[in-house]
């Protein structure tokens, strides 16, 4: 699922949602509200980590929660889809920062280097008792959403 020739960007995944909202406005249905000033900033200073920009720019511009067939996790205080409340609740390894479930027990997210700052690649993270595995899925949290909240090809 990875193409290292292209990624896509801001404006083209908003093109590719607006598109599916009109097609499919009920996938939306489980969406929370945009992030608000100072939410972003926050979860960063709980998490002790910079959040990846596509990770921003979606927060920012299209919140978070149930996105057509996928969830992806919010900044909103209180909220079931917090990301700082679902890192922090798991034993979830702390150079990953999970931004999505498959809610089979596999998460989604970015790897985050020794920086504190998120890569822009998404990985698939499957906690299985002692074992761990880690395998890189796509380019970016856009591709991400693309391809598993939207189902359309990349």
């Amino acid at each position: 699922m990875t193409n290292s020739e292209r990624v896509m960007d801001l404006t083209e995944f908003s093109v590719v949602v607006e598109d599916a909202r009109a097609k499919h406005l009920h996938w939306f249905a489980g969406a929370e509200r945009l992030a608000q000033a100072g939410e972003i900033e926050s979860a960063e200073k709980a998490l002790g980590l910079r959040l990846h920009e596509t990770y921003r720019a979606f927060l920012r511009n299209f919140g978070g929660g149930y996105f057509g067939f996928t969830n992806v996790f919010s900044v909103v205080p209180g909220s079931e889809w917090n990301v700082v409340d679902r890192q922090t609740k798991h034993e979830i390894p702390r150079d990953f920062l999970s931004v999505s479930d498959d809610e089979t027990g596999g998460l989604y997210g970015f790897r985050v280097n020794s920086d504190r700052m998120c890569a822009p690649e998404i990985y698939y993270l499957y906690l299985s008792g002692a074992e761990e595995q880690l395998e890189r899925k796509f380019d970016s949290l856009f591709d991400f959403v693309v391809a598993t909240g939207l189902k359309r090809p990349l």
